[in-house]
């Protein structure tokens, strides 16, 4: 009989000392020389054109290093698979938590003052909470123009208001299979955003030593992805990135994406000194990429026996003001296939999903994404 070293043996977790100990190290227990705090100003209003920023007054504070905006950056945008989320605010801000400046400061209590003394002045715009407004006929467009981002699933024609992807899945034929159903039952079903609540925020540290030598250290669980975005977004060779591991404290799927690291590297750009920056937990709550949202109707055609015979489910998700969070290449959330319930034996089923924008908090990943949704609707309607 084989004898293994490996399969069959108790084997204890690789990081448990680490971390049982407090040797473990995470992204802000790193330190050095010269480092900077950064922070970043949000938008307090859902949808807004930004008319002016005055950034004198927190540029002359003791101990801050640098301030910059969206005019700084440019117009660089990124995402995980779908480019539309911006570095900074250009022109608009598109929910309330949005990126509008940043600065590079001695410390966090520094950093957090010169946020307090940037004067913005805005026009404010007409914003849509839900996906149901957000597809009326007269309601504002978020995105004027989604056909120019980069990973856009298809391009947008016709009316369809604030919808920028689609899914579909098909057997049988639905509507024969209605005919045939001795009972229908529609009804509606609607869920709520809901943020992963992992004990560390999102945190990085980015020191831009060249043009061409940046090394990062983020909690961040796809290191090989979150460097090509970043290559791509500022058009950079990835070799240019070194991602440096550390320990993260929780994820449950909402560690994927950049977001603050791409600010980050622009201070550490502006400064030629490497910056940390952690969002507080009111950040994480308004800026963070939580479980979708999102509204399904149900139709089930039934036979007097309880036979399921058809089933048609259409979902409509609440992206948020961006699709940037989502790394599949269809940018919608593939646990959708689960709205006819995975069980059941169904001869005729019709899915489709859909991604909406709104004015609201960019929604991101989270376990199983969009399959606890789904099954929601489809076990309450069953």
């Amino acid at each position: 009989m084989d004898k293994y070293k490996v399969l069959g043996k108790p084997t204890r977790r690789v990081d448990g000392p680490d971390k049982v100990t407090g040797q473990g190290k995470y992204t802000l227990d790193m330190a050095f020389e010269n480092m900077a705090w950064g922070k970043v100003l949000r938008s307090p209003y859902a949808h807004a054109r930004i008319l002016s920023i005055d950034t004198s007054k927190a540029e002359t504070l003791p101990g801050v290093y640098k301030v910059i905006t969206g005019k700084d950056v440019g117009n660089i945008l990124i995402g995980r698979r779908m480019y539309d989320v911006p570095v900074l605010a250009q022109d608009k801000v598109r929910f309330i938590g949005d990126k509008i400046a940043a600065v590079a400061a001695v410390d966090k209590d520094t950093a957090d003052k010169a946020i307090s003394l940037i004067e913005v002045s805005y026009e404010e715009l007409e914003f849509v909470s839900t996906v149901s407004e957000a597809r009326e006929k007269d309601a504002p467009v978020i995105h004027p123009n989604v056909n120019d981002y980069a990973g856009l699933p298809k391009l947008i024609t016709g009316t369809a208001k604030n919808v920028y992807a689609h899914d579909n899945w098909e057997k049988g034929d639905s509507n024969q299979g209605f005919k045939e159903a001795d009972i229908i039952i529609e009804s509606n079903y609607s869920t709520p955003k809901g943020h992963q609540g992992y004990l560390e925020p999102h945190t990085c540290i980015v020191h831009a030593i060249s043009t061409s030598e940046v090394q990062i250290w983020a909690s961040n669980k796809a290191p090989f992805a979150m460097r090509n975005q970043l290559a791509t977004a500022f058009n950079k060779d990835p070799e240019v990135f070194t991602i440096n591991p550390t320990y993260i404290g929780g994820d449950f799927g909402g560690k994927g994406s950049t977001m603050d690291i791409p600010v980050c590297y622009a201070l550490s750009l502006a400064t030629k000194m490497p910056i940390r920056m952690a969002m507080d937990y009111t950040e994480e709550l308004i800026a963070g990429n939580p479980r979708h949202g999102g509204e399904v109707r149900i139709k089930a055609g039934i036979k007097n026996d309880g036979t399921l015979v058809s089933w048609e489910a259409e979902a409509y998700w609440d992206s948020g003001a961006y699709a940037g969070y989502k790394p599949v290449p269809t940018a919608n959330l593939v646990g959708a296939v689960n709205l006819a319930g995975s069980p059941y034996r169904i001869p005729n089923v019709t899915i489709n999903s859909y991604q909406v924008y709104t004015n609201s908090v960019p929604s991101g990943h989270y376990r199983a994404p969009g399959a606890p949704q789904a099954i929601f609707a489809s076990e309450s309607h069953g």
